[in-house]
């Protein structure tokens, strides 16, 4: 498959819609937490696609 496809975009963009994940952060006593006050990994990898998509021409 061609890199920067259509198919090769719709592709990522189904990996990145099943993936999950949010960023987390060290706390002082307990670990790491989720940090709920910044926009998780699947929504930024989804957004940076379709940035990239646009800029190479290709409509999702």
């Amino acid at each position: 498959m061609k890199k920067f496809s259509k198919e090769w975009f719709q592709n990522k963009l189904k990996q990145y819609r099943g993936m999950s994940g949010y960023p987390m952060k060290l706390t002082a006593t307990k670990g790491y937490k989720p940090n709920l006050w910044r926009q998780n990994k699947k929504e930024q990898r989804i957004e940076s696609l379709y940035k990239l998509a646009k800029e190479k021409g290709v409509k999702l």
